[in-house]
């Protein structure tokens, strides 16, 4: 965890820390108690933080945060408990090609079945993002 005075410093610069935990919910780095009251919420602005995800290539805390979430000229830096994209909740339509997987606020992808991994070590479940 980053101190308060190197978070502080961070700031001034426009670089803000973050972190996805297993359920997909987003927490300030300096956040101490997580839980459902302590995580960012509304889906307008989660949908523009995942939207803009993409791989940590700044040259800057590359390995303890592997995600960057860009907008404007704030750099927020993003590390997960496991994958930075958690698909929370599954929609049903009147075929499976029209099911969705929904994630961050409001953001849905389509579900394909045939896409899910299972994992040996952790038994988690798995779906690409498309």
């Amino acid at each position: 965890m980053l101190s308060k005075e190197l978070l502080a410093q961070h700031a001034a610069a426009r670089r803000y820390f973050f972190h996805v935990d297993l359920h997909g919910r987003l927490f300030s780095a300096d956040t101490i108690v997580r839980n459902l009251a302590t995580c960012v919420k509304g889906e307008r602005p989660l949908d523009f933080f995942f939207a803009q995800l993409r791989p940590n290539t700044t040259g800057l805390f590359e390995r303890e945060y592997p995600f960057v979430s860009p907008c404007g000229k704030e750099l927020s830096y993003v590390a997960a408990e496991d994958t930075p994209i958690v698909f929370s909740e599954l929609f049903l339509g009147a075929s499976d090609a029209a099911a969705q997987l929904a994630y961050a606020g409001s953001a849905r992808q389509p579900f394909e079945p045939a896409r899910l991994l299972l994992s040996a070590s952790s038994g988690r479940l798995y779906h690409p993002l498309a």
